[in-house]
């Protein structure tokens, strides 16, 4: 049982990675878009999730198309959560 959650844990890490790259394009498409709000968002959250914020304190931003349980400090969820809240955003992203 130990070595089947262990095997799951290490295909999700997996399966992550490989989004890496899909996911750095579409912050750089975001960055290029001709919406100047998508545009400024975007370049607001990539600063300040590399650490250049405006104030002392990290700004913590309450995302409404996130679902309930996503709410939750991303620290705090394990690999399985964060692994079906990046697959919903990736459908979000392939519907619009």
């Amino acid at each position: 049982m130990e070595a089947l959650a262990e095997d799951t844990t290490v295909s999700v890490t997996r399966e992550l990675k490989a989004l890496q790259p899909r996911s750095m394009e579409v912050i750089a498409e975001d960055l290029h878009s001709e919406d100047r709000k998508l545009r400024s968002n975007t370049a607001f959250e990539v600063l300040d999730r590399t650490g250049h914020t405006k104030t002392a304190e990290p700004v913590k931003h309450e995302h409404q198309h996130l679902h309930a349980h996503a709410h939750k400090d991303l620290k705090s969820m394990d690999k399985r959560e964060l692994y079906e809240e990046v697959m919903e955003l990736i459908d979000e992203e392939d519907e619009d």
